[in-house]
């Protein structure tokens, strides 16, 4: 096969990475210790003119995994992802997608460790093949999973490298939360306006702002917050109960009575507050 031919070939392979949702020069490609990613295959066969078929084969085989996993992620199938990824890592050893894709879902099925130990992995593996880590889900999935160990510093600088590709409602929350337990509760309120100024009716966000709020005793701003819980979700007892608690914080007891009544009838039960 001609030199140009080889090209030609190494586009089609980037261009189906692309089709299936891989970044093909890294932001969620494959590492390995000699070809590397997907990238590294493509320039492999455009640059040396590779003859033999083996390394097409292999790329259009990990292909097929990336885009049937991702489609299992998708559908939050993750106990399939695990059991496909383990094949995987045996299938194509050297190739990271496959600790990727079990990283992510060990993360979403809250094995903290397990999903930490494959996502640095594949870091190491993207960092060895010389392919920055640009997919910022990586760097979410690794601080939710400190948060979930209690590791709150090594999460708050996970949380911020995945800020450095864009932030998101989720991300501003995440961040919250870990400064909430970094004792840095001013700053976590910002990081919850930051996420409700995307999303005025994301209705934990507001509940995590009213907790903020209601952590420093600014219990007026708290209750505005748990007030803007029931106009998100009017028909939902669990702001109505909470609301109550801070009422009585703040020494109104007839209003604290009348949401308590709310929430029990709504909830048609004793409600526990």
């Amino acid at each position: 096969m001609r030199l140009a031919h080889y090209w030609l070939l190494a586009k089609a392979l980037v261009f189906a990475c692309a089709l299936i949702g891989i970044d093909p020069f890294g932001s969620s490609g494959s590492g390995s210790s000699g070809s590397g990613s997907c990238a590294c295959l493509a320039r492999e066969l455009a640059g040396k003119g590779a003859a033999d078929e083996r390394a097409k084969n292999e790329f259009l085989r990990l292909a097929a995994y990336c885009d049937k996993t991702r489609k299992l992620l998708m559908s939050s199938r993750f106990q399939q992802v695990v059991k496909e990824a383990d094949g995987a890592i045996k299938d194509f050893p050297g190739q990271a997608m496959p600790y990727y894709f079990r990283g992510v879902a060990y993360t979403e099925l809250n094995e903290a460790k397990a999903g930490l130990a494959d996502l640095e992995v594949y870091e190491r593996m993207q960092t060895r093949a010389k392919i920055p880590i640009a997919e910022g889900y990586v760097f979410d999935c690794k601080a939710r999973n400190f948060a979930e160990l209690g590791q709150w510093h090594k999460a708050l600088f996970e949380v911020e490298k995945a800020q450095k590709s864009g932030n998101s409602l989720e991300r501003f929350k995440l961040k919250g939360q870990i400064l909430r337990n970094l004792g840095r509760e001013e700053e976590a309120a910002q990081e919850f306006i930051k996420a409700l100024k995307i999303d005025p009716k994301h209705y934990w966000s507001a509940y995590e702002l009213a907790r903020s709020y209601e952590n420093r005793k600014m219990y007026d701003k708290a209750v505005e917050s748990a007030s803007q819980m029931i106009k998100i979700r009017p028909t939902e007892p669990y702001a109505y109960g909470y609301r109550a608690q801070l009422f009585k914080k703040m020494g109104k007891a007839k209003e604290a009575l009348k949401d308590e009544q709310s929430a029990k009838q709504m909830a048609q039960s004793e409600f526990p507050f």
